[in-house]
């Protein structure tokens, strides 16, 4: 694409069913993306859409119960169809939810909240496959009928003190039984001991029938803490039913009084909650992950299938847990309430408990997922051949937290330190030896500053390249008091908080090694290769030193802008282009080494040099180091440039001190200005303009015929006229044409003898052949065995 390129989007006629439409409003799907390259235009993508229908609204379809789906796309006229898991779709407003927010068809509506230890596993919260993984992507049919299939399933993580409860229920005892009916009168006390924090249920059974003995009848009852000799507040009993409680460690006594009742009874049991399974287990967790990918061929015949495993080889999940959904949380504080004539505030200490119906933690916050693996291993069967593995470790970096109960503090996002690939081990079939490990190690460079999480309003800006910083608060009470205009006791209202900060970072991310050990018929081979970043200006290497197996060492050297000063490309922030790269080979690493290398590419440093260059900051020239002479010569001088395009139009090889040149080279642009399609050497571009405007002119219009290997006729005649030109006979001139969208259709070079390149329905180079059909070069793309 430049800049005569147009893309247009074309949308459909009818607006979408999926989403909410009005009078002021019409959206409406994308259903072609067509580019407009100087006079041609063509399709470059067609989209065919329908719409998930929820499983309950029969042949109602609104914005509630439908979905847009994509049902395939053409791109130059090849299609590619997508099924997708559609067993179970809800409606949007749907609330049978697992416990991470994910649709369940077994999640029992919103949060319940008699238990919140046991999170997901309780009420039809655990997450479930088959729930999960619809509408995701199930198979990806290709244009040459072969097609990849998805195979999902849950997300899980390592929870090394997992803990299942129970509870044991112990009778203290019955108050209140028929036999002790005292003619409908009654009261008695009876005291009870609680040794630990314990939750009571209280059952009871108080006859009524309307009109007769009891619609009169009182009932009171009242339970007390005898050492602080405070009454504990009681619902009231009526009917039959249960009443909760929960006691602190302590005496208690519990009091019952009746009046016209003949027959009630109750009783008083403790719960007592217990653990009933404990140790390390693999959970689940919201969301899907892939298990495996099965390509197949087109008659559905699978060929190749890649298996992943999340656990490690004790089958222990690797998954990290970064986050859980927050229900639950108890807020500490104080309020205050001033009294002028105290001149000070005075306190109250309060807990208060808050419930919430969904999860107000962002446990989608890291890119999509709550869970991270450390470590995976693929494996590769072909035809159900055992074709090795390769297991992946991965950087890791947690949060750190301090906190994981309530109340929920801020802390640090690091999310951006995952994710790097830190070992790549290959394995061949049966062998426990890794063929080829990859090491890498990172280092994250950021404005040096704790990475917890911090009191105060401490808030350290970015220094470094590349640097982002976000900060949020959250504000805790500490103090029960603070003085306002009380005379030399003035103290500012903030230092009665603290102030919790949670730091969101973008920063600069380096590789500083990679070591790569192979496996040679038992012998290992050691390669490492270092990176530095000697610049704190840009983020670019200007430094890699590899070490071979042999202990002889390559060091490369890069310079840019700013290493030589050339405030041009600052100004243009093209500080990551090497202008300089030297290398030198040594022995070992005691050995001085020798230059085997240099290459220096000049750029204009003003806009006075950049005349040289159509005012764009473009190469002026190569040079390279002489090695035998060590002399710093020039390879190429970049004579001229397009002003419109920047397309190169002339460069001289091997100039002269004024840039003249034996063998000059001219380039013809094409296909709209995007491709060279003749290359004249020993010619001025001066000399050759005169007779490029046929050529161009029947470049662009093939540019406009859409398909692959199609009619080229009439602009392989127009570059053989060109060829063929009296006037540009003694210049050796090579052609070229092409599918754009693919890759180069033909070469033809100064003898004139043409080769053709063909390529497979997946535009994939498959032959090259002469103009009488003889193959030249062929390329088979077979599945590793």
């Amino acid at each position: 694409m430049n800049a005569q390129t147009k893309v247009s989007f074309e949308y459909k006629s009818t607006p979408r069913v999926d989403v909410k439409n009005d009078f002021t409003r019409k959206i409406a799907a994308l259903d072609k993306i067509k580019i407009q390259d100087g006079g041609n235009r063509f399709t470059a993508a067609e989209f065919d859409q329908s719409y998930f229908q929820s499983m309950n609204s029969g042949t109602l379809m609104n914005d509630r119960t439908t979905w847009l789906k994509l049902n395939s796309v053409k791109i130059n006229e090849k299609r590619y169809s997508f099924r997708y898991n559609e067993e179970s779709i809800p409606e949007k407003n749907n609330e049978s939810k697992d416990f991470w927010g994910y649709y369940s068809r077994d999640g029992g509506g919103r949060y319940n909240f008699k238990d919140f230890r046991l999170y997901y596993y309780y009420g039809g919260k655990k997450p479930n496959l088959g729930s999960s993984e619809t509408t995701l992507l199930k198979e990806i049919i290709y244009p040459t009928k072969g097609s990849d299939e998805f195979f999902y399933e849950n997300n899980t993580y390592d929870e090394p003190y997992y803990k299942e409860y129970g509870v044991e229920v112990t009778s203290i005892g019955i108050f209140y039984s028929y036999e002790e009916s005292n003619n409908g009168d009654f009261n008695k006390t009876e005291n009870f001991e609680v040794p630990k924090r314990t939750k009571f249920l209280l059952t009871y059974d108080i006859p009524f029938q309307e009109g007769g003995q009891t619609a009169e009848a009182q009932v009171f009852y009242d339970i007390t803490d005898k050492r602080r000799n405070v009454m504990i507040p009681l619902p009231p009993m009526t009917g039959r039913g249960e009443a909760d409680l929960i006691l602190e460690p302590g005496s208690y006594s519990m009091t019952l009084s009746a009046r016209g009742l003949s027959d009630p009874y109750i009783r008083l049991y403790a719960e007592e909650e217990v653990v009933t399974n404990s140790g390390r287990k693999n959970l689940a967790v919201g969301g899907v992950r892939i298990a495996k990918v099965i390509s197949k061929d087109h008659n559905g015949s699978p060929l190749i299938t890649k298996s992943i495993n999340y656990n490690d080889e004790n089958n222990i999940s690797t998954g990290k847990l970064y986050d859980k959904p927050i229900t639950y949380e108890l807020e500490r504080g104080y309020s205050f309430k001033y009294y002028p004539e105290f001149c000070k505030v005075l306190d109250k200490y309060f807990n208060l408990a808050k419930y919430y119906s969904m999860s107000i933690s962002d446990i989608l916050g890291y890119n999509g997922t709550t869970v991270f693996y450390s470590k995976v291993t693929e494996s590769i069967t072909n035809n159900g051949i055992d074709n090795g593995k390769t297991i992946y470790t991965f950087y890791d970096e947690d949060d750190g937290k301090l906190y994981y109960d309530t109340p929920y503090l801020l802390f640090n996002d690091n999310s951006w330190k995952r994710g790097f690939i830190k070992k790549q081990e290959i394995f061949e079939r049966g062998n426990p030896v890794p063929l080829k490990t990859i090491s890498n190690d990172y280092s994250f460079i950021q404005t040096p500053s704790s990475q917890q999480i911090e009191s105060g309003l401490d808030f350290t800006a970015p220094t470094k390249p590349n640097e982002f910083h976000k900060m949020s608060y959250q504000f805790f009470a500490t103090s029960p008091e603070y003085y306002l205009g009380c005379g030399g006791s003035v103290r500012n209202a903030a230092a009665n908080f603290e102030f919790y900060g949670k730091k969101l970072v973008s920063a600069q991310v380096n590789k500083d090694r990679e070591v790569v050990e192979e496996n040679m018929n038992g012998k290992l081979l050691r390669t490492e290769t270092e990176y530095l970043y000697n610049n704190p200006s840009h983020i670019q290497p200007t430094l890699q030193k590899i070490t071979f197996p042999d202990k002889s060492i390559q060091e490369t050297t890069y310079q840019y802008a700013h290493e030589k000063g050339n405030q041009f490309l600052i100004n243009k922030n093209m500080i990551g282009i090497p202008m300089e790269t030297t290398v030198v080979k040594k022995l070992n690493s005691t050995d001085i080494g020798k230059t085997i290398s240099k290459t220096v590419t000049l750029y204009p440093s003003s806009d006075t040099e950049a005349n040289k260059t159509a005012g764009l900051p473009l190469p002026i020239s190569v040079s390279s180091l002489d090695v035998q002479k060590n002399i710093l010569a020039t390879d190429i001088l970049y004579k001229l440039y397009s002003p419109i395009t920047g397309n190169l139009l002339q460069y001289n090889s091997k100039p002269d001190a004024n840039g003249n040149s034996n063998n000059p080279v001219s380039i013809v642009w094409g296909y709209n200005n995007t491709l060279p399609i003749a290359k004249v050497e020993g010619a001025n571009y001066e000399q050759i303009l005169p007779y490029i405007n046929d050529i161009v002119n029947a470049s662009d219009t093939d540019a406009g015929i859409v398909g692959t290997n199609n009619d080229e006729t009439i602009l392989l005649k127009a570059l053989n006229d060109f060829k063929n030109n009296p006037n540009l006979t003694g210049f050796h001139i090579t052609t070229y044409t092409y599918d754009p969208l693919i890759g180069v259709r033909s070469i033809t070079p100064p003898s004139g003898i043409r080769e053709l390149y063909l390529y497979d329905s997946a535009n994939r180079l498959e032959k090259v052949v002469d103009v009488d059909g003889k193959v030249l070069k062929e390329m088979k793309y077979n599945y590793k065995n």
